[in-house]
């Protein structure tokens, strides 16, 4: 999740924010006093009681995609990552053209390549997942952004990176392997011990 700030946001309905009570597992201070940019909490289902299906099922991946076209963001705000060629070289991505349908997305998912949903970039009245993104940002008082990441068997959506703020992973559907890091300090010495983690 990003720190795009949206303009005016309605109060999450009741059951959204009772969701979120059951999924973050601590209180907001505690989050903010030990754990915030110092420390990763993994959360795993069975230990939360959280019901990722009450978030977001893949029967309504046609639904997401038709909120895009509806108000014509998704030839700016869905990027399409190519899948690596048979020498497993790096293709790059690119964004959608005006015509593209649902079926070409699955037919290419089938094919290897993985998609970036910005649901930021939608505007509220249709914007996907909008109750969860107003209770996030209700319970932290930070600004919330959400992007959803499709991606075909196997496939590496994103490069290794590192993001400047706090990002909330929820998996959906499928088994895919993480590598997380927890934040470091670096020092300006050129010196390798001046790098903690």
């Amino acid at each position: 999740m990003g720190s795009e700030l949206n303009t005016i946001l309605p109060q999450p309905k009741p059951d959204v924010a009772a969701a979120m009570r059951d999924f973050f597992p601590m209180d907001i201070d505690e989050f903010f006093t030990s754990y915030y940019d110092t420390k990763m909490i993994l959360l795993k289902q069975n230990q939360t009681g959280y019901n990722v299906s009450n978030l977001w099922k893949v029967s309504q991946f046609e639904e997401v995609f038709d909120a895009f076209v509806r108000t014509s963001t998704h030839t700016k705000q869905i990027s399409k990552h190519n899948p690596r060629d048979k020498d497993g070289n790096k293709q790059g991505k690119s964004k959608l053209t005006t015509d593209t349908t649902f079926d070409d997305l699955v037919g290419d998912l089938k094919k290897g390549a993985s998609y970036v949903m910005r649901y930021e970039h939608v505007p509220e009245s249709d914007r996907p997942m909008f109750e969860l993104e107003t209770a996030l940002r209700d319970t932290t008082g930070i600004p919330i952004s959400i992007h959803m990441y499709v991606s075909a068997p196997g496939a590496q959506v994103l490069q290794p990176h590192t993001d400047p703020y706090d990002v909330l992973v929820f998996q959906i559907e499928g088994t895919k392997n993480w590598t997380a890091c927890v934040p470091c300090l670096l020092y300006t010495s050129d010196a390798a011990d001046d790098l903690l983690c």
